[in-house]
């Protein structure tokens, strides 16, 4: 994640490269339906989900300095874990209701970290 680059065209990129990876190998949502199945593998993807958590944190917070660092550091986290909902979910529909499914999980993503008069009701 390069820091001049818009914070909101690089995940709209990074979630569409991961929607597209589940669309052409289907054997991905298997895959992560067994890790989800077995508690020590569920465990390990949650710690990853932590460290890219972590790194998405600490990109936007220079993004949005103005923003409490707590919201940022629970939005990651939880983009982190809803991100593969998002791809399985996309991987079965079209490119348009794809596109759209993305774009308001983004809506939603950076709703309260553009500020109070952005935010998501």
């Amino acid at each position: 994640m390069q820091q001049d680059k818009n914070p909101e065209e690089i995940l709209k990129n990074g979630i569409g490269h991961q929607c597209d990876k589940h669309r052409i190998n289907p054997f991905l949502l298997n895959l992560c339906a067994a890790i989800h199945a077995n508690p020590l593998l569920s465990e390990l993807d949650l710690k990853y989900s932590r460290e890219n958590a972590a790194l998405l944190a600490a990109f936007l917070k220079q993004h949005f300095p103005q923003t409490e660092q707590h919201l940022i550091k629970t939005r990651s986290l939880l983009a982190m874990e809803l991100i593969d909902s998002l791809a399985r979910s996309t991987s079965r529909v079209s490119d348009a209701v794809k596109d759209n499914l993305i774009n308001k999980f983004l809506q939603v993503f950076f709703a309260d970290l553009k500020g109070p008069r952005h935010r998501f009701i």
